[in-house]
């Protein structure tokens, strides 16, 4: 007769004072399967940004860089540990001023938070003003002001745009 091994309250115990949590244990041995004395023995592993966030963390912190931020910039972004730590991350408003930079080369609307408001106040959801201007072509004044469920032709735009509007409309045309 094959005998069952079981997590006991002792090997739990054991679990804890190897530095191993109890909610860790159970799950090493129920969900992972490991063996009863791998589940309470075996070290757990610690992430290599993590031991490196330990060694800069005063750096980084004086840098005003979180250990998120450190942690994603060396596993994901290839950032070696002291660039992570001593790169100040850039501040919000200098981000969104890059954004409107490149959204106006690229000659995308820009619509402002007034506009956006004031198509809420009139009763359309910001996600319907944003298709409108976007997706149908809609002039921001239109796309604001014009209750929905209005069918309005759109606006000159540039070829890609206007492609996928033409066929938008060809479809409702047909209906």
């Amino acid at each position: 007769m094959i005998e069952e091994e079981v997590l006991t309250e002792e090997h739990l115990q054991i679990a804890e004072s190897n530095g191993i949590g109890r909610r860790n244990a159970l799950q090493r041995f129920n969900s992972y399967g490991y063996s009863v004395e791998d589940a309470i023995t075996k070290p757990l592993k610690k992430a290599n940004s993590d031991s490196e966030w330990m060694k800069w963390k005063e750096t980084a912190l004086s840098n005003g860089v979180s250990c998120d931020t450190f942690c994603n910039r060396v596993k994901h972004y290839g950032y070696t540990p002291e660039e992570a730590a001593t790169n100040p991350p850039q501040k919000r408003s200098v981000i969104q001023a890059k954004g409107i930079e490149t959204r106006k080369r690229r000659g995308t609307i820009i619509m402002d938070r007034k506009d956006i408001e004031e198509a809420e106040a009139n009763g359309i959801k910001r996600a319907t003003f944003s298709s409108r201007v976007h997706n149908l072509g809609w002039s921001i004044e239109d796309a604001k002001t014009l209750p929905v469920g209005t069918r309005v032709k759109p606006r000159k735009v540039n070829e890609g745009q206007r492609r996928d509007i033409e066929i938008h409309w060809k479809a409702r045309e047909k209906r």
